[in-house]
């Protein structure tokens, strides 16, 4: 039997991401980075299966930018970095 997330469960994920994310970035860590980075990667597995569980505001679609901490969805970046490219 293969497991199915269900929407709150992918909800809940993203929300406990942010959450480390703000402690992180605080210098207040609750967890480890291989901790951090697993749940990451479950969440990009369930969204990868179960497409409808995605949102645009998941921490899978976010890129930080390190110089000014601004955010902004990985395909708006990718659309931005085509453009200064020269690809169409």
């Amino acid at each position: 039997m293969t497991f199915k997330p269900t929407d709150t469960e992918a909800r809940t994920l993203r929300a406990a991401l942010r959450h480390h994310d703000i402690l992180y970035r605080r210098g207040e860590p609750e967890i480890t980075d291989s901790e951090y980075d697993g749940m990451f990667r479950m969440l990009q597995n369930w969204e990868r299966d179960h497409p409808h569980l995605a949102t645009p505001d998941s921490p899978t679609q976010i890129v930080e930018h390190e110089d000014d901490g601004t955010e902004q969805p990985w395909h708006e970046e990718r659309a931005a970095q085509d453009r200064l490219d020269g690809v169409d």
